[in-house]
């Protein structure tokens, strides 16, 4: 350290300062850090000292050589006992500093106390023994990641199963209550030991007698909807299953919808496994739901705008007796029963649109209604005169 504080040591006493407040800052360091500053302090305090032994030894030369009757050169004095006070004053204000940066750290410390954590909060929804809320291996993988989030709430075997009761309900609750009431003694240590809680709870609610439910659902999944859904289902009961891949592959492609499983099936032979398998159903019902948006497109375009048969035109004299049998078949079902004939039905959801849209029900205009429709009066005059020329 130099003769002057430097505002690096400076800065070091705040941050001290900072980190005693801190519970996860260990005190032993800090105590070490402030040791090595008040050292390079004393050490500071050392060479003004020897500035002033220097100084008033230079003091008594004078003093003696003036006796003497020698002159001493005043000017090398002055000027050393000018340097002796400026390093004095700074050295005061300095020592100001780092007393007060001590006092404060040290009073940091000694009312620094580490506050023990709070336990959290019991699991929600509670455990109680059936498939309702959760399962039991999801019950444990939870209290599991709870005991590691709070180490020091949730350390001790009794600290353990107290959260593990405060998160259980219903029949696994009833079974410890004796125990808890003191109704009857703990010689298993349930209430004491987490080993002895774990295996008793294992023993009445561990997967054997779950895993015949989670293969029966398994067994019996279908892709009913969204390839996601089933994806998701499917890997939630087979994570839980032990079956192996084989099984589960074969198990997959049974259970997807007969539209995903004809678009696979010229490739069905090079899905060996379940990964493959699950990517190209994803492709496939992706593929399908993209025709199936393109045929409904289509089909709106084609009832939007339908291709309205152009006006028989008179007949030649080649034609005739085509044209005569056309006009007589016309003639007896009448205008209106021609015109019936000639358009084309719109589906409901084409009516629902047209209706939101305010467009003719007719010929799916705008500006105009199904009774002041000009298609339609067009047509209808236009059969009209076919008619009575037949029929003149």
């Amino acid at each position: 350290m130099s003769n002057n504080p430097t505002e690096h040591e400076l800065y070091t006493f705040r941050a001290l300062a900072e980190q005693a407040q801190n519970s996860q800052v260990d005190v032993q360091q800090i105590m070490h850090h402030l040791q090595s500053n008040m050292e390079a302090m004393n050490a500071m305090q050392q060479q003004i000292g020897s500035l002033q032994a220097s100084v008033h030894e230079q003091a008594q030369t004078q003093s003696q050589d003036q006796a003497q009757g020698h002159p001493a050169p005043l000017t090398s004095l002055t000027a050393a006992i000018e340097v002796l006070a400026a390093q004095s004053r700074e050295q005061q204000q300095f020592q100001q500093t780092y007393q007060a940066s001590i006092q404060l750290i040290l009073e940091r410390l000694a009312h620094r106390q580490t506050p023990r954590s709070s336990a959290p909060q019991p699991l929600n929804p509670k455990f109680k023994g059936n498939e309702e809320g959760m399962t039991f291996t999801e019950f444990r993988s939870k209290l599991i990641t709870s005991f590691a989030r709070f180490p020091d709430a949730l350390s001790s075997g009794p600290d353990k199963v107290n959260y593990a009761l405060q998160s259980m309900e219903g029949t696994p609750a009833l079974f410890f209550a004796p125990y808890v009431n003191d109704e009857i003694p703990d010689d298993e240590n349930y209430l004491t030991s987490w080993e002895s809680f774990s295996a008793v709870m294992n023993e009445m609610h561990g997967d054997q007698h779950q895993l015949d439910e989670i293969n029966h659902k398994l067994s019996r999944l279908r892709q009913t909807g969204p390839m996601s859904l089933y994806l998701t289902q499917f890997r939630t009961l087979s994570a839980r299953s032990g079956w192996n891949e084989p099984a589960l592959l074969s198990r997959f492609k049974e259970g997807l919808s007969d539209d995903i499983k004809n678009m696979l099936t010229s490739q069905w032979h090079t899905l060996t496994t379940l990964r493959q398998a699950q990517s190209a159903a994803t492709t496939a019902y992706q593929n399908h739901q993209a025709r199936a948006r393109t045929q409904r497109t289509t089909h709106r375009t084609q009832v939007s705008f339908p291709n309205w048969p152009r006006k028989n035109p008179l007949p030649s004299s080649s034609s005739s007796a085509t044209a005569s049998t056309s006009s007589q078949s016309a003639a007896s079902t009448g205008p209106m029963e021609v015109d019936h004939m000639r358009v084309k039905h719109i589906t409901a959801e084409e009516k629902q649109r047209r209706r939101e849209k305010n467009l003719c029900l007719y010929c799916g205009g705008g500006n105009h209604f199904a009774g002041d429709c000009p298609v339609k009066k067009a047509r209808l005059a236009a059969v009209t005169v076919d008619s009575e020329n037949e029929s003149a």
